[in-house]
Parts: C-alpha cells; structure tokens; sequence
C-alpha cells in the first residue's frame, strides 16, 4: 500500500509539474510575440 501511495504521489508530482512548465513556456512564447508585433507596428492591443 504504500508502495502505491508514493508513486501516486511522484505522479501526481510530475503531472503537475509538467503542467507548472507548459504554463511558465506559454506566458514567455505570449511576451516575445507581444514584443515583437510591437516592434513591428502589428500590434493587436495598444496598451
């Protein structure tokens, strides 16, 4: 039983985590094409 209980405990880690990772990705990927289509004037939102 506990045998069990850790690995679903280092899945449960390593889903989360990996999702942590997607998440910090996607917010970066969103900054450098906000930044880009402001350098080149095609910007969607002017803030």
């Amino acid at each position: 039983m506990f045998a069990l209980q850790l690995f679903l405990i280092i899945a449960g880690l390593g889903l989360f985590g990996t999702a942590g990772v997607l998440v910090a990705y996607d917010v970066y990927m969103a900054t450098r094409l906000r930044c880009l289509l402001q350098r080149t004037g095609h910007a969607l939102l002017k803030s």
